[in-house]
């Protein structure tokens, strides 16, 4: 029993190779090993870890691409990992500030009270004033209430 159940799953695993084989050469006209079983550096990277291919042009343009290219064989090569969405900060360095000098502290004085106080006479008058600019108000507004129909 157990020597038919590991033949039958040696049988699967090879029908299973066959069938990767075929479909990753499905119209190349070539029969090749599929690429991660050939051991190609490409494929032998880490999940989430992409090839990348930096370089710079005549103009100072930098360019990255995925394929290989001749202007890109002579840049330089990185390798990012896609599972990472993390981007370091920039800490821009801050001239150094001068010590604050620190004036000596004034003795302690009774709060500054106004010398001059208004006459009497003059605050009645502008409560007076008020009192009237007031008044002068309603009655213009009883005046357009007129001209507007409210009333």
């Amino acid at each position: 029993m157990f020597k038919r159940l590991l033949i039958k799953l040696l049988l699967l695993g090879v029908v299973a190779l066959g069938a990767l084989f075929l479909l990753e050469n499905r119209g190349s006209g070539t029969l090749s090993l599929p690429d991660f079983l050939s051991g190609s550096a490409d494929q032998a990277l880490p999940a989430g870890r992409v090839k990348v291919y930096k370089w710079q042009d005549e103009r100072g343009q930098w360019h990255y691409s995925n394929e290989p290219t001749p202007q890109a064989q002579a840049g330089e090569t990185i390798y990012v990992d896609t599972n990472t969405n993390v981007i370091q900060s920039f800490v821009p360095e801050l001239p150094e500030e001068e010590p604050e000098t620190v004036a000596p502290a004034s003795p302690v004085t009774a709060p500054i009270v106004p010398t001059i106080l208004p006459d009497p006479e003059q605050v009645n008058k502008l409560i007076e004033s008020a009192m009237g600019v007031e008044e002068m108000l309603q009655q213009r507004k009883m005046q357009q209430d007129k001209v507007m129909g409210n009333l």
